[in-house]
C-alpha cells in the first residue's frame, strides 16, 4: 500500500504532537516529519519530498512564507493550513500562499484525515466557518461589481 507521506509544521508542541498523533493513528498516512520554525520545516520538506504538508499560520518565519517556499521547492506537496486564525486575511493568504485547505484549530482528528486526503487528490477543503466567511466575502464581492457594473451602465445611457 501506497501511505500518503505527511509533515506537520506548528510553532506550538501541543498542537505538533496532537497532529503527528492524528497523522501516525492513520494506517494509510506516514509521517515524515515534525518542525516547528520555518527553516527545520523546509529542511523536511526539501530532503523528504512530502505528499502533503499541515502547516500552521503563526510560525516563526511566516506560515504563508513558508507555503510559498514549499510550493516553490516542492511542487508535488500540497499544502493543509492549520491556525487558530478564521478571519479571511490569514484564510487569504495561506490561499494565495499555495494551501489547498485551510482547518481551523479544534477540528475532529476525522476533518483533518479528511483534509490530507482531499489535498493528496489535489481537491480543497476549507473548515465550515471559514467556508461560510469567504463566501460572504464573495458575496459582498459581487454585489460591489454589481452595483459598480450597474452605475456604468446608467452613467452610459446618459452619454457620460
Amino acid at each position: 500500500m501506497n501511505r500518503t507521506r505527511v509533515l506537520v509544521v506548528d510553532a506550538h508542541a501541543e498542537v505538533r504532537g496532537a497532529l503527528a498523533e492524528v497523522v501516525e493513528r492513520e494506517p494509510s498516512f506516514r509521517l515524515v516529519g515534525v518542525a516547528a520554525d520555518f527553516g527545520n520545516a523546509l529542511e523536511h520538506a526539501i530532503r523528504e519530498r512530502p505528499d502533503v504538508a499541515i502547516v500552521g499560520f503563526k510560525l516563526h518565519g511566516g506560515g504563508p512564507r513558508l507555503v510559498h517556499t514549499i510550493r516553490a521547492s516542492c511542487p508535488n506537496t500540497r499544502v493543509v493550513a492549520f491556525s487558530v486564525y478564521e478571519d479571511r486575511s490569514a484564510v487569504f493568504e495561506m490561499l494565495q500562499a499555495g494551501a489547498t485547505a485551510y482547518l481551523v484549530k479544534g477540528e475532529d482528528a476525522a476533518d483533518i484525515v479528511r483534509a490530507v486526503e482531499r489535498a493528496t487528490a489535489g481537491e480543497s477543503t476549507l473548515s465550515a466557518s471559514v467556508t461560510s466567511d469567504v463566501l460572504h466575502e464573495l458575496a459582498d464581492h459581487l454585489h460591489q461589481r454589481r452595483t459598480s457594473q450597474d452605475e456604468q451602465r446608467r452613467r452610459d445611457a446618459r452619454g457620460l
